[in-house]
């Protein structure tokens, strides 16, 4: 907190009052060795609330249905259809098929 009875005392030379504090915070820090520790606690403390914020989210999530499965349609193909398939497939899918 920083006294003042106009914007023009508050401001002195610079032009806005974003750069003013943002000077102000440059000599605090240069004669202050705590702002920096406050500034670290206080990131802690915001990223903790957003953990138990997203936590909070989890708990009261609706669970998913992981059993539901796709009914895929036979589609039969002859081995041209069947060997131009197979080389479409990833690695994975190869590994699967084999």
């Amino acid at each position: 907190y920083k006294p003042y009875r106009n914007e023009a005392e508050l401001l002195g030379e610079f032009n806005s009052a974003r750069d003013t504090f943002l000077a102000n915070e440059e000599s605090l820090r240069q004669t202050n060795a705590y702002l920096e520790i406050y500034r670290e606690h206080d990131r802690q403390l915001e990223n903790a609330f957003a953990q138990v914020h997203a936590f909070q989210i989890l708990e009261h999530a609706e669970p998913m249905e992981l059993d539901h499965e796709e009914e895929v349609p036979y589609l039969p193909m002859n081995e041209d259809q069947f060997l131009q398939a197979k080389q479409s497939m990833n690695a994975g899918q190869k590994e699967i098929l084999h």
